[in-house]
């Protein structure tokens, strides 16, 4: 497991995010790998960020977890899920 220097975390937006995740997925929205369909592979994708594929998946997957935790769409879904049970 690679541990991340509190240094190295970039807190733009109230994410802490390592600048290398922030970039992979800035660059992976940008270039339509969350479009439906993809507009770039991952293995195209890993390769304009200067990763392979698999440390690519790594860095969106730990990206998107923190954009989940520490971005609003936490506050939403929690507030959503109280009301659905009051009903």
């Amino acid at each position: 497991m690679t541990h991340t220097h509190m240094d190295d975390v970039d807190r733009t937006d109230g994410v802490p995010m390592t600048a290398q995740e922030r970039d992979a997925l800035q660059t992976a929205v940008e270039r339509g790998y969350f479009d439906v369909p993809r507009r770039i592979t991952t293995v195209e994708l890993a390769e304009e960020v200067g990763v392979t594929d698999q440390e690519l998946s790594k860095l969106l997957r730990r990206a998107t977890v923190k954009l989940a935790k520490h971005g609003h769409w936490e506050e939403q879904h929690s507030d959503t899920a109280e009301q659905e049970r009051r009903c």
